[in-house]
């Protein structure tokens, strides 16, 4: 069958027709049949055309008075109109932003040495302890509970009010300005600490003098990297908005407390650990500051060296001062002689680019009542503040252990004595408590003693008995013609 041909074809009710038949994109219009152009010059058209084919011409007459487009064109139209404007939006942007310019990297050179009087050089600002210095990073590791979020709490105030507090016959020294966030706990508990720390150590507001700071990562937020699908994100906002502040405060030591806490990436990948201590390291560079980071170690650790760190080396190898803290043990408790080692700890320089050597600090928890209780619990909250211990001297120690020999035989009747000396001049008996015919054995006989589990009461005594000069310690050949040291009388051959 032949159509005539006209401008347009009227049964042909396309979008690339109907944008011919107005010149403009109707995909984009608000269409409403008969009202636009698109409308009435389709119902003009199927008007003046002569009747070809009844239904067709009945479907152009239906489609051009259509009161509206149906929903699903609706919807398309939508989408179009969006996508439109998302496209001018972004070309705005385009056209808003400056162009885009090379910039040269600077060529890379050899510096010459040049040998100078040492005197001359700028020294080193160490800002505390031979621990914190300007513009690097530092840190204290050690486990779950061993007392470094309140070794930090104690060394925050020394270093706001320029007294020696954990070190009784220190020197005054310069105040400093500290800024300690604690990116776990929540704002009271902060107070809560500082409080009972200054009422141990007889700190007032007027020491302190507005130096100090302190704020919980419940409250602002201290990610400083974040983990994106596979990707590692430095959140450099952040970085920026510290140091504006640190600047701004005119801060000098940051004590960021603990270190999982201001990260999202896996502890156990070296690579992202590295990058997270570079992260706070350019905190400290640009803000000028020392960033202390409190961080846990790796279970299964006996002895915290810097190894046990978690992240492996690269805490280690991004930090410029590392301590660890390892609790006191019950063969040292024993030493010293007190009750027992919890609550005692020591800090150990494991890391030291920037000193020659370092020696251990001791160190015990001491349990301060705030007072803030009720009528029935007047005492309160008991907050443990750490403070500073001495290791006895060796002389002390000495001394210690000769007191402990002069009262295991300060009671031993004399007679009993006399009967001990009898049997050891008779025989032979070795002074290792080791051998078959050990000394402490005859000592356990005649004082109803057991050998094993009086073991340690025994050689007190025998070491009591010698320092006394009643007993000592001679050479004799054994049975096989080996020289081996026994106990004897003194005197006695």
């Amino acid at each position: 069958m032949n159509v005539p041909q006209t401008e347009i074809d009227p049964y042909d009710f396309s979008w690339k027709n109907l944008s011919r038949i107005t010149s403009t994109d109707n995909r984009a219009a608000d269409i409403t049949w008969p009202d636009t152009p698109a409308g009435q010059r389709m119902k003009e058209l199927t008007e003046r055309l002569p009747l070809v084919d009844p239904e067709i011409d009945a479907a152009a007459k239906r489609f051009a008075a259509k009161p509206q487009i149906s929903e699903k064109v609706l919807e398309r139209r939508e989408r179009y109109a969006a996508e439109a404007e998302a496209e001018a939006e972004a070309k705005a942007i385009a056209d808003t932003k400056a162009p885009v310019t090379k910039t040269t990297r600077k060529s890379i050179v050899a510096t010459p040495f040049e040998l100078r009087d040492p005197a001359s050089l700028p020294e080193r600002d160490w800002l505390f302890g031979r621990h914190y210095i300007r513009k690097y990073l530092t840190s204290t590791v050690g486990a779950g509970g061993g007392g470094k979020s309140a070794h930090a709490v104690s060394e925050a105030l020394s270093m706001v009010t320029g007294r020696p507090l954990l070190d009784p016959e220190g020197p005054l020294t310069k105040t400093l300005r500290v800024w300690y966030v604690n990116a776990e706990d929540p704002q009271d508990e902060i107070d809560r600490r500082f409080h009972a720390a200054a009422k141990h150590f007889n700190v007032t507001a007027e020491h302190i003098g507005g130096r100090l700071y302190t704020d919980s990562g419940r409250e602002q937020e201290f990610v400083i990297m974040r983990q994106e699908g596979r990707n590692l994100a430095v959140c450099q906002p952040l970085i920026d908005e510290m140091v504006a502040e640190i600047k701004r405060r005119e801060i000098d030591v940051v004590i960021i407390d603990p270190l999982v806490s201001t990260h999202e990436v896996p502890e156990n990948d070296n690579s992202a650990m590295q990058r997270v201590a570079k992260a706070w390291t350019e905190v400290a560079d640009k803000a000028n500051c020392c960033v202390e980071v409190i961080h846990h170690v790796v279970k299964s650790q006996n002895e915290v060296t810097a190894d046990s760190a978690r992240g492996g080396g690269a805490l280690k190898d991004k930090t410029r001062g590392m301590r660890v803290i390892n609790p006191m043990t019950a063969s040292e408790a024993e030493k010293v002689g007190i009750e027992g080692p919890d609550g005692y700890f020591r800090i150990d320089q494991s890391k030291v680019n920037l000193v020659a050597s370092g020696r251990s600090q001791w160190r015990r928890f001491a349990s301060v009542p705030l007072g803030n209780g009720t009528i029935s619990n007047k005492t309160g909250d008991e907050i443990g503040v750490v403070e500073s211990w001495r290791w006895p001297s060796s002389s002390a120690l000495a001394e210690r252990v000769a007191e402990t020999r002069r009262a295991a035989v300060a009671d031993v009747p004399e007679d009993m004595l006399a009967g001990l000396k009898v049997r050891l001049h008779a025989s032979h008996y070795k002074e290792s408590a080791q051998a078959g015919n050990w000394a402490g054995k005859l000592v356990a006989e005649i004082f109803g003693l057991d050998p094993k589990t009086d073991r340690e009461q025994i050689r007190a005594m025998l070491a009591g008995w010698i320092d006394a000069g009643e007993l000592e310690i001679v050479d004799i050949m054994d049975a096989y013609r080996h020289l081996k040291p026994h106990i004897k009388p003194t005197a006695a051959l």
